[in-house]
């Protein structure tokens, strides 16, 4: 999803229990369809195709949230604050 994103493609998604609604914000950056339903997936790539929702540039600027450089700093942000405790 994110090396999608990052690349300003729409993305759809099954809303499976970890990952994508965390990634996708709850579908404000691309469609959730129920697991185990593929009518709704076939709906929702037929409808970003034709109707795409989400602007390339804000799905650049999500897909950035989940880069190396801010995952490691968030990283040592955690060892930092348990090093201090």
């Amino acid at each position: 999803l994110v090396e999608a994103m990052a690349c300003g493609t729409q993305v759809v998604a099954t809303d499976c229990p970890d990952g994508p609604a965390e990634v996708l914000a709850e579908g404000r950056y691309g469609r959730l369809v129920p697991m185990d339903d593929a009518d709704a997936l076939a709906a929702a790539i037929q409808a970003s195709l034709r109707c795409p929702f989400v602007a390339v540039d804000d799905l650049k600027e999500r897909a950035a949230e989940f880069s190396v450089e801010r995952a490691v700093a968030q990283y040592v942000e955690l060892l930092e604050t348990m090093v201090r405790r």
